[in-house]
């Protein structure tokens, strides 16, 4: 069940932590990197890719 959605700057180590975590408690997430190969593969455990920091305003909740 989705409770809410979350935007995530930023799928280093540290965000990947955050972002598998949440995706498996069922919130929306977006998420961004500079890195775009980090963007890419959190979107094997859930996360929404964004293509741009601005597109993070969406989500009721941004993390950076």
């Amino acid at each position: 069940m989705t409770e809410g959605a979350v935007g995530f700057i930023g799928l280093g180590l540290m965000g990947q932590g955050f972002t598998r975590r949440l995706a498996e408690k069922g919130y929306r997430v977006v998420g961004f990197d500079i890195d775009q190969g980090r963007t890419r593969a959190a979107s094997d455990w859930g996360v929404n890719p964004a293509n741009a920091r601005r597109k993070l305003r969406e989500p009721a909740t941004s993390f950076s």
